[in-house]
């Protein structure tokens, strides 16, 4: 199976055509509407033609090839539309897709380990790094203050925290 990326979730029918409405998960949604085809993973992971692809509120609505009722489009509902991993939009230096970054390892400056990148929290200020610190939640906000480094190939980000941040100290 090919490396997938979630890019939307089905969250609705719109009309009785079969179009799908989905909530992007991406901050680059118009990449998906130029799409010849996407994944749709739920139970299965079926691949779709998209037929039609139009901007929707922060979403879009597909059409996809075969579904082609409301009564399809409807047992779609929850399935991740999915993407190749090379199809992705190239990000600016410094930009990373949250799938990149979920599962890094987070250290202090001087090796330490802190923990692993469990999600991201989209807040309105700032997103915020949620870290699971041996079976401790711990909240690092994704600014420039706190994170020194991201390194995709090392698999690990840099975390300078301010006191109190991580220990009760």
């Amino acid at each position: 199976m090919p490396d997938l990326v979630a890019v939307g979730k089905v969250v609705g029918v719109f009309g009785n055509k079969g179009s799908l409405r989905v909530a992007s998960l991406t901050d680059f949604p118009s990449r998906v509407l130029e799409l010849g085809s996407v994944y749709l993973v739920g139970k299965q992971v079926k691949k779709y033609r998209v037929l039609a692809a139009r901007k929707h509120r922060r979403g879009y609505n597909l059409t996809l090839s075969g579904v082609d009722s409301s009564e399809k489009a409807k047992s779609l509902m929850g399935c991740y539309v999915s993407v190749l991993e090379e199809e992705l939009e190239p990000l600016p230096k410094g930009t990373y897709y949250e799938f990149q970054i979920v599962g890094l390892v987070a250290c202090r400056e001087n090796g330490e380990t802190i923990g692993e990148v469990t999600d991201i929290l989209e807040l309105p200020g700032n997103d915020v790094l949620v870290i699971d610190g041996h079976g401790k939640e711990i909240l690092v906000p994704l600014v420039d203050n706190f994170i020194k480094e991201i390194n995709i190939e090392k698999k690990r980000i840099i975390i300078t925290p301010i006191k109190g941040l991580i220990d009760q100290e």
